[in-house]
């Protein structure tokens, strides 16, 4: 399971991967509070679910470091800039 923090920086091949994801238009956010957010993100390998609860934010795909869905999901909410 990756998660990120908001203040994490991605590498750019993630970036770029999260920007393609949100210009594919495969990214719906589901549910949306002040503190908790979730997006519903088509990657390349599945279709996770991804959760924001204050900072953190988890993605249930194998990746063990941050992942663009994690990243795409942020930008996707307006909790971080492109």
């Amino acid at each position: 399971m990756a998660s990120v923090t908001r203040t994490h920086r991605p590498s750019a091949r993630v970036h770029a991967k999260a920007l393609r994801i949100l210009a594919a238009g495969r990214a719906e956010v589901i549910d949306r509070q002040p503190h908790r957010d979730a997006v519903r993100i088509e990657g390349d390998h599945g279709t996770y679910v991804v959760v924001r609860e204050g900072p953190q934010v988890t993605c249930p795909c194998p990746a063990i470091r941050p992942c663009s869905h994690a990243l795409a999901a942020l930008i996707a909410t307006g909790r971080r800039r492109p």
